[in-house]
């Protein structure tokens, strides 16, 4: 099999000639206008450049769109003028000093690159549209909006790293070596050996603070004074803070850590492969701090008690090696450190025009101008492989700033970068270093003079009141170390100690291209109550991603503690063994007086939290949950007659909600929330109708990138997370290479995603065919994950997949102008089908081993001759019926299946799937009380190692549910929905009696519905937004009822249209 070579594009090459043909044939030259007879009933409205409004951070060829607003049915745009300029007051008198796109005929109005002068970095650009109809009359000039550019080259930055090296943390972990039990080699330790170390605390006063760091070979549980208060197996690798405040009282206190030995409890450093042996140990430091004295206990030489399991007797623990001793596998890394506070005091002598802030961290961080917040994001920078890309944001921050002193400032914690991630907790994923920050700030008076902030040694820092801030462990917050006013001019930092400078590496900053993590909503308990051991059990209602606020009142020193769960073990407790090792738990110690706590550098995926330690009654008023979120735009919406469906349709809502943050998680609770590649390629589709993702496609397209190996193969997950996943993936996840992209322009008509990734996907595609053997691709490692019929070869999977692949990569290239190509994967479409057909498919119409997921992939994927659709169906149906009408789908599957069948004429049979209320079925979680769709289909039953009650691919449901039930379709001619196919299929079994799908496109917003009366007249009503054209096409067995004959299909314009249609 020869690979597919890339050419030049020709459309790039006739670009210009095309350009000014267009004008010629217009009779207009640039800077020129021609007035019509009379103007168009239409104008340009909800610009956007790069699918964002305003965005302040552009490095790339700004991608301009918008929509026409008009009442006027058939309206269509013939042409466009675009004029860009320095400043406003220059576009408002039409000088568009900067680009004139002169009258450019065309009818698309998305995806229109700007073609002017060179932009410059960090300026202001304004621009407008007006468009001619298709009558030639031209409409009023939109209203002017911008866009900024940001830093464009690396050379641009000035400022410096800073940061805190945490001496006392890096001083404390030259203490602590492995120990274990004195009568044991801890190298050769029998496998489920059980050791307790244990040290008492005498304390005649409750300290200010007291904490425990952790680590073991092996499985642990951590007690104090006979309380469980974390637990983690034997994967993880990193340190761990618990706070143990709460847990203290005047007396003897008893400090417990049980180990059970595991083997293949650590990975050796050089490989990453796991480390074989009967190794074992304990490793960590007790802190006790009052304000006078600081105490600690490291696990060293005759410092920790210790007992085998089955033994009553302590004696003194033994060191068994250093903390870095590589028979212990990979180095625990340094101890985790508090959050720093980073300021500077400036002034500024004029009076300000603009002002911006470039800013982004390795950490997690906020920033402040004079008390102020910046902004309103969370866990910035974004999650990424900060080894290859470090995304900075920018703020305008002018109405902060005054003429005279200011202050800037900056609350700098672990977040994504410095948080141990996966489920081995691994702290070497990127760099290994401090937390840092950079930052610029540019000031621009009205003389026109610029001055500029950066970071740099003379700023200060101290410890922040965040003492931990980790995204799977949780936060713990003292408020008696706040510093009042610390970000405000009038603040005296005397006793503060210089930032270290950290280094001058511009060469990773990326502007932020994708809209950040903001609040969604907010929401309110639905119930509270107390258990009889004074902790209240709040109930969201419903399982969400995101934070809290705790409003309080309470004496000095008063720690409160709040812990998140999806689901309760009983009426009082609740259950997070599905949390594995993520402790999910936050800490309030209050100053004295009213306090709200919000956390700052972590988030839950919970429905539940437990509170212990309020002082006094805890109220609906008191708590609040806030919904956090990448995607806010909400542009889909589904009603139906049926209260199931509509449910089901609000459980994929909030899980796409809680799983897109910053990347498209598996899920928001447990060690993971990693992007799973192959949850994304499954869904992408049904998460572009639900919300509009453009731009949040651009970044994690980044991340995939950013990840290829120089094979051209995709890792399971982007960002590669943990460490062994730096690795070719597996078929189903790694295709997201193609499908994601694929899916994002077919939906918004981008054609730059396809631009910016063509390299890397022909690079992938052509990986694929060196490894594939005779147009038969590996089934790989992974297959139909989760399940129910495990028959499935991968191999049915793996090629059903490289066939839609290739025809999608056809597809892409034809609308980019690569003909070459189109045509090489055309070929490579029919080659892979033939050789599908010899191994996988019957004369009988049977399908690898009959499974379901053999027969949906097949036909979904036009796999099948002509010939035997119909006896593949039949086989698919019998498929299901012998599992008394019910799914055995998995991952890859499940997609798929409603689609195999209402394309081949069993509507009534996915409509049966779609609405069952039994297991295995999308009914059978709701009926169950979900919220959010769950990992199993029995995730209610399941395995709690594996079992997440928010996890989104199931939902890709919804797809058939925008695109088959209600119709909504776009073609790879005329993407973006500029070309609307309306092809609903009715449900004749009468299971649902109405449906309803809403979608906003970029052209806007596009509505079909149905209703069914006496089973036989359809009422279909259609609404085509302006400057689109659609075709309503009927399933068979249809017909328009004012038709003599069996009219299937019409020809629709612009406007809202209304048929009666007979079954």
């Amino acid at each position: 099999m020869e690979q597919i070579k890339t050419t030049k594009p020709l459309y790039k090459a006739c670009a210009k000639l095309r350009t000014c043909l267009a004008m010629i044939a217009a009779g207009m030259f640039f800077g020129t206008q021609q007035a019509a007879s009379q103007p168009a009933n239409a104008i340009p409205v909800d610009l956007r450049c790069n699918y964002q409004t305003t965005p302040l951070c552009i490095a790339s060829t700004p991608n301009l769109s918008w929509k026409t607003q008009t009442k006027e049915k058939g309206w269509l745009q013939s042409a466009y003028r675009i004029l860009v300029a320095t400043s406003q007051e220059k576009l408002n008198k039409g000088r568009a000093d900067v680009w004139d796109s002169g009258k450019t005929i065309g009818g698309t109005s998305v995806s229109i690159l700007y073609q002017g002068q060179k932009l410059q970095p960090r300026r202001s650009y304004w621009w407008k549209v007006c468009i001619w109809d298709n009558k030639g009359r031209l409409s009023k000039w939109s209203k002017p909006t911008f866009f900024e550019t940001s830093m464009l080259t690396p050379t641009e930055w000035s400022a410096t790293w800073i940061g805190h090296t945490d001496a006392i943390g890096s001083a404390d972990l030259q203490q602590i070596k492995w120990i274990w039990l004195p009568a044991q080699n801890a190298f050769d330790v029998p496998r489920k050996t059980i050791a307790w170390f244990r040290k008492t605390l005498n304390i005649e006063h409750l300290p200010q603070t007291a904490y425990i760091q952790t680590t073991v070979r092996g499985d642990y549980e951590l007690y104090v004074n006979g309380a469980v208060i974390d637990k983690k197996d034997k994967g993880w690798q990193s340190f761990e803070r618990q706070d143990l405040l709460p847990y203290l009282h005047k007396g003897e206190n008893n400090i417990e850590v049980k180990v059970n030995a595991a083997r293949t409890a650590s990975f050796t450093r050089d490989t990453r492969k796991t480390l074989s042996g009967s190794y074992a140990g304990f490793a960590g430091i007790l802190v006790v701090e009052d304000h006078q004295e600081r105490r600690t206990y490291p696990t060293s030489e005759g410092q920790w008690a210790c007992r085998p399991d089955n033994a009553s007797n302590w004696e003194t623990a033994t060191v068994s090696c250093t903390l870095d001793d590589p028979r212990m596998g990979l180095n625990p890394g340094p101890l985790v450190a508090p959050a720093i506070l980073l300021r500077k005091n400036f002034v500024l002598n004029k009076p300000i025009k603009a002002a911006r802030l470039y800013a982004t961290a390795l950490g997690s961080y906020e920033m402040f101008v004079n008390g102020q917040r910046t902004g309103e994001d969370y866990f910035t920078p974004e999650f990424t492989n900060y080894n290859k890309r470090i995304i900075y944001q920018t703020y305008d921050v002018t109405r902060l700033l005054h003429e005279g002193e200011n202050a800037i400032g900056s609350l700098l914690g672990d977040g994504w970068y410095g948080s141990p991630l996966g489920w081995n907790g691994e702290n070497d994923l990127f760099e290994g270093q401090s937390n840092k920050l950079i930052a610029e700030l540019h000031v621009t008076f009205t003389d026109g003079t610029t001055v500029t902030i950066p970071t740099d040694g003379s700023w200060k820092t101290a410890i922040s009141p965040i003492l931990k801030s980790e995204i799977y462990s949780g936060e713990y917050y003292d408020a008696r170390l706040e510093q009042e006013k610390w970000n405000e001019p009038s603040f005296n930092d005397v006793h503060w100690r210089y930032a270290e400078p950290m280094g001058n590496d511009y060469t990773r900053l990326s502007p932020q291209n994708t809209a950040p993590v903001r609040a969604f909503t907010r929401l309110s308990p639905k119930h509270i109550h107390k258990t009889p051991d004074n902790r209240w059990i709040i109930d969201m209602g419903q399982n969400l991603a995101g934070i809290t606020e705790l409003r309080l009142k309470g004496e000095a020193g008063t720690a409160v503690v709040m812990r998140f769960a999806e689901r309760l073990a009983t009426p009082d407790s609740i259950y997070t063994d599905n949390l594995r090792n993520a402790t999910a738990k936050d800490c309030y110690v209050l100053k004295g007086g009213e306090a709200t706590y919000r956390q700052h550098f972590t988030f839950h995926g919970f429905r539940y939290i437990e509170v212990s330690g309020y002082p006094g009654v805890l109220s609906d008023n008191d708590v609040t949950a806030l919904v956090l979120s990448s995607v806010g735009n909400k542009t889909g919406r589904v009603e139906t007659s049926s209260d199931i469906v509509n449910r089901m349709y609000s459980l994929g809502i909030w899980g796409q909600l809680g799983n897109f943050i910053s990347v498209p998680t598996d899920c928001p609770q447990r060690d993971e929330r990693l992007g799973y590649t192959g949850d994304g390629q499954v869904f992408w589709r049904t998460g572009s109708y639900n919300f509009d993702i453009a731009s949040f496609t651009h970044k994690w397209m980044n991340d995939i990138k950013d990840e290829q190996t120089t094979e051209g193969g995709v890792t399971n997950t982007a960002p590669a997370v943990p460490m062994n996943n730096r690795k070719n993936g597996s078929p189903g996840w790694e295709d997201a290479a193609v499908i994601v992209p694929w899916s994002s322009w077919m939906q918004f008509g981008d054609k730059s995603i396809i631009t910016e990734n063509w390299q890397a996907m022909t690079h992938f595609m052509n990986y694929v065919i060196r490894n594939s053997k005779g147009y038969n691709r590996d089934g790989g490692y992974l297959g139909d994950w989760l399940c129910i019929d495990k028959t499935t070869p991968n191999g049915i999977i793996s090629n059903s997949l490289w066939a839609m692949m290739a025809e999608m990569m056809k597809q892409m290239a034809q609308a980019t102008g690569h003909t070459t190509e189109a045509t090489a994967y055309e070929a490579l479409h029919d080659s892979i089908a033939k050789t599908f057909q010899r191994t996988f498919v019957k004369a009988d119409g049977t399908v690898g081993s009959g499974s379901q997921t053999c027969y949906a992939l097949a036909l979904y994927a036009g796999l099948i001759p002509d010939n035997l659709k119909k006896a593949v169906t039949d086989k698919l149906v019998k498929a299901i019926e012998a599992n008394q009408w019910h799914l055995t789908t998995g991952f890859l599957g499940t997609p798929r299946l409603l689609f195999a069948l209402s394309q081949n004429g069993r509507t009534d049979v996915a409509y049966r799937l779609l609405t069952n209320e039994t297991f295995p079925s999308w009914g059978y979680m709701v009926r169950q009380g979900a919220t959010t769709w769950w990992e199993h289909w029995d995730s209610d039953k399941s395995d709690p190692k594996m079992n997440s009650f928010n996890h989104y691919s199931f939902g890709a449901v919804a797809e058939w549910m925008y695109r088959a039930m209600a119709g909504i379709n776009t073609t790879p001619e005329a993407p973006g929905y500029k070309e609307i196919i309306i092809s609903p299929v009715f449900d004749t079994t009468g299971r649902l009696t109405s449906a309803k799908g809403e979608y906003e496109s970029v052209y806007g917003k596009i509505v079909s519905e149905w209703k069914i009366r006496d089973n036989k007249n359809v009422t279909l009503r259609v609404t085509i937004p302006a400057n689109t054209t659609a075709k309503v096409q009927l399933p068979v067995g249809a017909s328009f009822t004012k038709s003599n004959d069996t009219i299937r299909a019409q020809q629709l314009k612009a406007g809202s249209h209304r048929f009666k249609i007979r079954l």
